[in-house]
């Protein structure tokens, strides 16, 4: 009885620290929401502040848009309740109005690439400044959200903008002061009842003060925006990333072709197509067809004279150029990534100029340390807005020798010799000559 007994204590003792240590890891997942503000010391006449934040992301290699007015990106504030009073039963006064605020950017915003991702952001200037609260305390909740379509698109091929559509529940705590002249703001506290995308948000708190408390970096209340850019059309020279070959040297064969190994992804964020369109240019910016041997079966589109090349996001493709020959891929939008390998060029020595958004003036000729080694870019290039044009120039020069077997370096030294031993021989003939007739 006695072991039973013990038995079942230490059992009784093990859940109850089970369900102790249960309530200590719990406690993080709280800790970040804001105290009730009624609970907190109060400062009178230093009213709270709170700003909404505009976020915008867009691939690696976009300039920033310029948002200005009168196209701004627009906030709305709606009255919603007071102490649990809905606004349009609230009268004597009625709640008061919190004016729309407005956040621009320009190209001179460079944000932040760390991610993977360009992302910019501003916050608005205090939305709750200079509201008469007619001096009545109470909790004022507001509802904020962000004007869609503000930001005009001529072209939706060129450009896109998607709009957040999240919102927020604000609760404005508003006290009286100590020396009983007025009232204050305690503080605003934010809840997501939406995300970006338009579901529930799921009403986890925050706090819209500037730069958004101890653990952030800009008020809670955000609204992210994604933007994307395309520099390209749909004809055949609208292009957007150059790959082009040229060939050099005493007797290079420029009816040779020479293999290479190209890549492309979509963008990090933003619309992603999938595939993405090359033709074959010549010298004069024809159209190069048939297709047949300069790109698989499978990768050729369309019909002549007006085939094109077919790449798959983030499937090589083995393609086959000539002399005075590019490829110009049209619709690439800003950010995508690419890869160009040019694959052991037997006979010749390879090098490449590199126009991105990594390399952004043209880099110095790269060469391959030997002849028909392979070369390659930098892995992971980006696509750069314009004015930077996106450019991989490659240059085989043959390694050739003259058909005496004697280097060209070495020409001038061999021609003495000869000369030299030449002269020798010559004189040698003479010697024995004058000899002989002296003998005779």
């Amino acid at each position: 009885m006695t072991k039973k007994t013990n038995s079942t204590v230490r059992f009784m003792v093990s859940i109850v620290f089970a369900i102790i240590l249960c309530l200590a890891m719990a406690v993080p997942a709280f800790a970040s929401d804001p105290p009730n503000p009624w609970s907190e010391s109060k400062t009178p006449d230093v009213d709270a502040e709170a700003v909404v934040t505009k976020v915008l992301q867009m691939p690696i290699g976009t300039t920033t848009p310029t948002i200005a007015n009168p196209n701004e990106f627009v906030f709305e504030f709606t009255a919603v309740s007071l102490n649990d009073v809905e606004a349009k039963d609230v009268k004597d006064p009625v709640m008061p109005t919190i004016a729309d605020k407005k956040i621009a950017f320009s190209a001179a915003d460079t944000g932040d690439e760390s991610t993977g991702v360009k992302i910019v952001w501003k916050e608005s200037t205090d939305f709750i400044a200079g509201i008469d609260w007619s001096g009545r305390a109470g909790e004022y909740v507001y509802k904020v959200t962000e004007k869609q379509n503000t930001y005009p698109i001529a072209d939706a091929f060129k450009e896109q903008m998607v709009y957040s559509k999240a919102e927020y529940e604000l609760v404005i705590y508003v006290d009286n002061k100590d020396n009983s002249e007025g009232v204050y703001v305690v503080a605003v506290v934010s809840k997501i009842t939406k995300k970006d995308d338009g579901t529930a948000g799921g009403g986890g708190k925050g706090t819209p003060e500037p730069g958004g408390g101890e653990d952030h970096d800009y008020s809670q209340a955000a609204f992210t925006n994604i933007y994307t850019k395309n520099n390209g059309g749909t004809n055949p020279t609208d292009t957007v990333l150059s790959v082009s070959k040229k060939v050099d040297g005493l007797g290079a064969d420029q009816t040779k072709t020479f293999e290479f190994s190209i890549k492309v992804q979509d963008p990090a964020i933003g619309t992603k197509a999938g595939t993405y369109k090359a033709y074959v240019l010549n010298e004069n910016n024809a159209v190069v067809t048939p297709l047949t041997g300069i790109a698989p079966s499978g990768s050729i589109k369309g019909t002549a004279p007006n085939q094109y090349i077919e790449f798959a996001t983030n499937t090589p493709l083995t393609i086959n150029l000539k002399h005075n020959q590019r490829l110009s891929f049209i619709d690439l939008p800003v950010g995508a990534v690419f890869d160009v390998t040019e694959v052991t060029p037997t006979g010749y020595t390879a090098s490449y100029e590199l126009t991105s958004y990594e390399n952004n003036t043209p880099s110095a000729a790269n060469t391959a340390t030997s002849a028909g080694a392979s070369l390659s870019i930098p892995a992971s290039q980006h696509i750069a807005d314009k004015p930077i044009n996106n450019v991989v120039d490659y240059l085989n020069v043959i390694d050739s020798s003259p058909i005496t077997g004697v280097g060209m370096d070495n020409l001038p030294f061999v021609v003495l010799i000869i000369v030299l031993v030449g002269g020798i021989a010559g004189y040698a003939v003479f010697r024995t000559r004058r000899s002989a007739r002296h003998s005779a």
